[in-house]
């Protein structure tokens, strides 16, 4: 929640307690994507699109945080999920599977959400060392910081180590790793590529919080 909202809800001996713990991670290419079975209500999926003809517009059903339209498209989005999502496939644009690469990422907080909030999007697309950061001091903690690194044709390390890997490449033609940490306090973060990975380095980081 806000800041201000915040402060007056701890006023009131009620801070909140919310917590998020990582649930599933799916990663696929292709023209769609199968959710994890046993999600519950209020699961927050956050799902990063990225390739050649790939999904770079609004996505029915899902809350768009970021999309890119050039060589390498791009698309973030998240959404609130349910149990009947469980095992359902999600379809998008696509178009390529020689260059495209999808992950999902479900979290579960301890509470059903009744606002997500997202806050200090990023994203850095360029022909030398790609770097973006993000201060998540928006709103109060617990924040979701989901980061992505990625690069053509070779595998972008970065620098920060702090950052929990969610997936490794799985396509030698959108070498793309994905990244998250649960903060519990109001951190700046940064994904930073250790060098000039290829002519299509990109970094993107969001943070996703809630009440």
């Amino acid at each position: 929640m806000p800041k201000l909202a915040h402060a007056l809800a701890a006023a009131a001996g009620n801070a909140g307690g919310l917590t998020f713990e990582h649930f599933a991670t799916v990663q696929t290419e292709g023209s769609s994507v199968t959710l994890p079975a046993s999600l519950e209500d209020g699961d927050i999926g956050v799902l990063i699109i990225s390739g050649i003809s790939s999904q770079n517009t609004a996505l029915a059903g899902w809350t768009t945080i970021s999309t890119f339209n050039s060589t390498f498209d791009s698309y973030v989005g998240y959404k609130v999920l349910a149990t009947s999502d469980s095992s359902t496939s999600q379809s998008f644009l696509g178009g390529n599977v020689s260059y495209d690469s999808t992950t999902l990422l479900v979290f579960r907080p301890s509470k059903v959400l009744t606002n997500v909030y997202v806050s200090d999007t990023s994203f850095n697309y360029t022909t030398g060392v790609s770097s973006v950061s993000a201060a998540c001091t928006t709103y109060d903690p617990p924040n979701l910081v989901i980061a992505y690194s990625a690069a053509y044709p070779n595998p972008p390390a970065i620098n920060e180590g702090y950052w929990t890997t969610a997936t490794t490449p799985n396509n030698t033609n959108n070498q793309m790793f994905t990244y998250y940490i649960i903060d519990d306090e109001n951190t700046t973060r940064s994904v930073t590529q250790s060098a000039d990975y290829g002519s299509y380095n990109r970094t993107f980081i969001t943070c996703i919080n809630g009440d």
